[in-house]
């Protein structure tokens, strides 16, 4: 049964205080979690480690004296390692030390009968409900909210069912799977798959969040044999939320501001504006002036990477707009914290065919010493894929439809919106596609239910456009054969050592 839409309600995030804001520890993080191999002079490098494969039975000296007259090698394994490189050259091993692993908003989901509330990181990243387990030792639960399955009357193990997940950094965890009742939103979900941790690396137990709960989509699950479903897909296949409902939002505010998920309604009015179904981001602009990101570019909007990554060359056009900004070999990219935010260029990209502004005050993400800033962009290496994280995602509503398998964004007013042109309007000097797709969407109304909660005035006030960008869906209602639909990214691809990630964000036709 459909729930009453005056149940829902907003799941508010706790910012996270015991997360670092040291930019070059989440430039790590994001390396690691997408297997990036950095392609400029920087802080970090990548090299190969060759390991010889053990024997699960020791063979004798003479055999293996043989093996070597004849030639025959030993079995390896190649792993990728990042390292560090310092100010004096020397280079080392990125350490757990090295990585701010932590997500900046947790939110509370309860779990079990009785309930028990858990601070999870939400991401859009990722497809996976974990939680630290009952099995795990002392030192590996830390300061953590522990599951329990054997104290929850409502939880069915799923015999034979294992999940694991390692990160490029060989961090990992992995463990056991059960059924189990969640809440979250105003919404209860039945039978929802809890990931128990059995086994964790200390990278994650130093975090502060009890575990992530995935909002991508099941494909890239890691249970075993069989991928479950994620929250939000029970949602739907529950009917909890249906119809044109069928998706959750986000709004992230600084650390003093309410942050927030809505789960089966858009949380405040908004002004509707043209609906169109490309997903590229082929342009930003910078104090007004054009920056070309490449025709086939695609983005990521990833709530679960705290900075936004782009391609070299984008980085140093943007940053070559900024005085004094430079991309340095300890650090990456900075510039001097003399530049007030006022006098920084107004910084958009284009999402499809409007533009969006990112807050100054996320371009300057750490001040450093030496009169220096870190900044809240950064190079995505040898990705392919522009990574739009929590520094771009903050001057936005973000809407993600998985009902619709769309993207949506609404331009936040940012503040100080810095010099040049404004955000949250139609591109006009660049067009990205030869058949003029991108100046011919579908103008109207979508049917999303809207709660009117607060935080609405300044939405009015800016008059932001909503921008609904769809996945390629060939069983997708009334759609016109010679329009293209473009992937809406709203994973990213599985991590592990062999995957390409560009096979997985190609553009497809529909006919």
């Amino acid at each position: 049964m459909a729930t009453n839409l005056s149940n829902l309600q907003r799941v508010a995030l706790v910012h996270n205080t015991a997360l670092s804001r040291v930019g070059i520890k989440h430039y790590a993080h994001a390396l690691m979690k997408y297997n990036i191999t950095p392609t400029a002079p920087g802080p970090f490098q990548v090299f190969k480690e060759i390991e010889e494969i053990e024997s699960s039975t020791a063979k004798p000296a003479v055999i293996q004296q043989l093996q070597h007259s004849l030639g025959i090698k030993k079995q390896t394994h190649t792993h990728h390692i990042l390292c560090k490189s310092n100010a004096t050259g020397q280079t080392g091993r990125v350490t757990a030390q090295d990585v701010d692993q932590g997500s900046e908003y947790l939110a509370p989901v309860t779990i079990g009968t009785p309930g028990k509330t858990f601070n999870l990181d939400f991401d859009t990243g990722s497809a996976d409900l974990w939680v630290f387990g009952s099995k795990l030792s002392t030192d590996q639960r830390g300061t953590h909210t522990i599951f329990d399955a054997a104290g929850s009357s409502s939880y069915i193990p799923m015999d034979g069912s294992t999940w694991s997940i390692t990160y490029g950094d060989q961090s990992s965890a992995s463990g056991t799977v059960g059924t189990d009742t969640i809440v979250l939103g105003g919404l209860t979900v039945h039978n929802q798959a809890i990931e128990s941790a059995d086994k964790t690396s200390s990278e994650f137990t130093q975090q502060s969040s009890d575990g992530l709960l995935g909002l991508a989509y099941s494909s890239i699950n890691t249970v075993q044999p069989t991928s479950v479903a994620t929250p939000v897909e029970n949602m739907i296949a529950q009917k909890d939320i249906s119809g044109a409902s069928q998706l959750f939002t986000a709004w992230f505010e600084p650390p003093t501001g309410n942050s927030w998920y809505s789960f089966g309604y858009i949380g405040m009015k908004i002004s509707h504006g043209c609906y169109h179904i490309q997903f590229p981001s082929t342009v930003a602009t910078v104090g007004g002036k054009t920056v070309d990101l490449g025709k086939d570019n695609t983005c990521i909007a990833d709530t679960g990477t705290t900075l936004t990554l782009l391609a070299d060359q984008a980085c140093k056009e943007i940053y070559s707009y900024i005085p004094g900004a430079h991309l340095d070999p300890s650090q990456g990219w900075i510039f001097p914290s003399s530049t007030s935010p006022s006098s920084l260029p107004a910084i958009c990209f284009a999402v499809g065919d409007h533009l969006f502004q990112m807050a100054p005050s996320d371009l300057a993400f750490e001040e450093l010493s030496g009169g220096m800033t870190f900044g809240g962009i950064q190079s995505n290496g040898n990705l392919g894929l522009a990574i739009l994280g929590d520094t771009f995602i903050r001057g936005i509503y973000a809407i993600f439809d998985q009902g619709s398998n769309r993207f949506g964004a609404v331009q936040r007013p940012v503040g100080n919106s810095g010099q040049g042109m404004s955000s949250g309007i139609p591109i006009t000097s660049a067009a990205t596609s030869t058949n003029d797709e991108a100046s011919h969407g579908h103008h109207g109304h979508h049917d999303h239910p809207v709660h009117d909660d607060d935080h609405t005035s300044g939405l009015h006030e800016h008059h932001g456009h909503e921008r609904l960008l769809e996945h390629p869906a060939p069983q997708h209602d009334n759609q016109d054969k010679d329009k293209h639909w473009y992937d809406a990214l709203l994973h990213h691809p599985k991590l592990d050592k062999q995957h390409d990630p560009t096979s997985d964000y190609s553009s497809r036709s529909s006919g």
